[in-house]
Order: C-alpha cells, then sequence, then structure tokens
C-alpha cells in the first residue's frame, strides 16, 4: 500500500488501525472482540516498524539513517517501558485495563495526524 500513496499516509492508517483495536479494548470485554483487536495490534506493530524505517530514511540523509534510527529505537524503548509502568499504576489503582485504553484512544487519535 505505501507504495501506491506513500509511507506518510500508510503509516497513518496504520496508527488509525491500531486505535481502532485499542477502542475495542476500552468497549468491549467478549472474547471475540478481545481476539479481534489482538490480531490488528499484533498485524500493526511490524508494519508500523517498517514504515518509520522507510520514512526516516527517505527524510534523512543516507549516513545518518543509523544514528537517527537508533535514537527512535531508544525513544520507543523508553516509552514501552515507562507506559507498562503507567498502565500497572493505574490498574493496581482502578482495577481494570478498559479506562485506560480508553484514555490511549483518545490521547492517540489527535497524535494520528501528526505523523
Amino acid at each position: 500500500m505505501s507504495k501506491q500513496i506513500g509511507s506518510p499516509k500508510t503509516l497513518v492508517l496504520t496508527y488509525l488501525c491500531q486505535n481502532l483495536a485499542f477502542l475495542i479494548l476500552a468497549l468491549s470485554q467478549q472474547i471475540v472482540f478481545l481476539s479481534i483487536s489482538s490480531v490488528i495490534t499484533g498485524a500493526c506493530v511490524p508494519g508500523i516498524v517498517l514504515l518509520t524505517a522507510a520514512e526516516l530514511h527517505r527524510i534523512m540523509k543516507t549516513n545518518l539513517f543509523p544514528t537517527v534510527w537508533s535514537m527512535a529505537t531508544l525513544i520507543f524503548a523508553c516509552s514501552q517501558a515507562l507506559g507498562a509502568m503507567t498502565m500497572a499504576l493505574w490498574f493496581q489503582t482502578i482495577r481494570t485495563y478498559q479506562p485506560i485504553f480508553l484514555a490511549v484512544t483518545l490521547l492517540l487519535i489527535p497524535a494520528n495526524f501528526l505523523a
């Protein structure tokens, strides 16, 4: 798809698909919908990594790409760790993940359009 509409638009569409999966998690506890959400999320992650790498390679000079990709990977890893700790803390407080997924979805929707 990225060859047809470009990496930036494909990246935004992939983020929107992932947000849909998070919204499903926020709105339902039925196993069918949780399974669908898991499949969508699992399918989006490798695509986001490849599309992000392609976009960084496109906008950066070739010799800067390894450094920029290393920084992007570091930022991603740190945000994953912070997100996991935050979700664990919130879960200890409210004992359910649904409000957390709703908050994440609402925060990420506008962020999609910054990509």
